[in-house]
């Protein structure tokens, strides 16, 4: 026998579709309500903020001792990996533009950590290097020494008052080992790269001495950057 609803089945019945429209409702306004990083916390995922990408549940890894940086290639711009092992640990950016380049390091949970920005003036090239609050940690210099047949430069690395507190040797265009030392003499880090890198430069890094590592990370990215620009020349 077919039951018949009574008045108030459906007021239970009506009770209960609005209490499923507003239900509804709440949720989608607290998920529109949400920026980027409250909806990853909720959801357990990345969040995007324009080049950042941060990794929720991930710790921070600091640059170490020794590491390797492996240029990416089919990128636009000059843009490297940094690995420990098997273990990418950070990675640089360069952004290209028309006053000069910059680039931007990223440790492993993409939070920016370090920018360099480029100058060039004449034959001597500027980065000035700042951390994750815009605050300036110093200076890396290359000056280019222009003789009859040949082209030399050197690094200097100053800090953020201006104080020199590391130089390179006379490098050769092309340099496989960059040896930064102090100015007494200390070697403060090692920055080598095999002679015939074939698709793509890998630089190895080991650093000695006391000096903050975001002033050393810069070098192999901007050496690999316009040595590509001398080579590109040439064949043109």
């Amino acid at each position: 026998m077919k039951k018949i609803k009574n008045y108030q089945d459906f007021v239970n019945e009506e009770i209960n579709l609005k209490k499923a429209l507003i239900g509804g409702a709440i949720a989608a306004s607290t998920l529109a309500g949400c920026d980027d990083a409250d909806l990853a916390k909720r959801q357990g995922g990345e969040w995007h903020t324009g080049q950042q990408t941060t990794k929720t549940n991930v710790n921070p890894i600091a640059l170490p001792n020794q590491f390797e940086m492996d240029e990416v290639i089919m990128t636009i711009g000059t843009d490297m990996n940094i690995n420990v092992g098997n273990q990418t640990i950070g990675k640089i950016e360069e952004r290209s533009l028309s006053w000069g380049k910059t680039f931007e390091y990223f440790d492993n949970t993409g939070v920016k950590k370090a920018t360099g920005k480029e100058k060039v003036l004449s034959w001597v090239t500027t980065i000035e290097i700042f951390d994750e609050n815009n605050q300036k940690i110093g200076t890396v210099e290359e000056e280019v020494l222009k003789g009859l047949f040949s082209f030399k430069s050197y690094f200097t690395i100053t800090d953020a008052s201006g104080k020199l507190i590391g130089e390179s040797e006379k490098l050769d265009w092309l340099s496989t080992d960059i040896e930064v030392k102090s100015p007494s003499g200390e070697l403060l880090c090692n920055i080598h790269r095999p002679g015939i890198n074939i698709i793509s430069d890998t630089w190895n890094v080991e650093v000695t001495g006391d000096i903050d590592k975001r002033l050393i990370v810069f070098i192999p990215c901007y050496k690999t950057s316009a040595d590509n620009e001398r080579k590109n020349s040439s064949s043109n």
